[in-house]
């Protein structure tokens, strides 16, 4: 969420942010949060 946030306010993609939500993401055994994620990065992103 805070990527997605730092995205729409800064129009920038915020790689670190996304990097530590996938990481979380995988530690917690969350595939699906872990696509989620990766999706929105490739939003932001492009």
């Amino acid at each position: 969420m805070h990527a997605w946030a730092l995205f729409d306010v800064e129009d920038t993609c915020v790689d670190a942010v996304f990097q530590a939500a996938l990481r979380a993401a995988h530690a917690s055994a969350d595939p699906a949060l872990g696509s989620h994620v990766l999706a929105f990065w490739a939003i932001a992103a492009y």
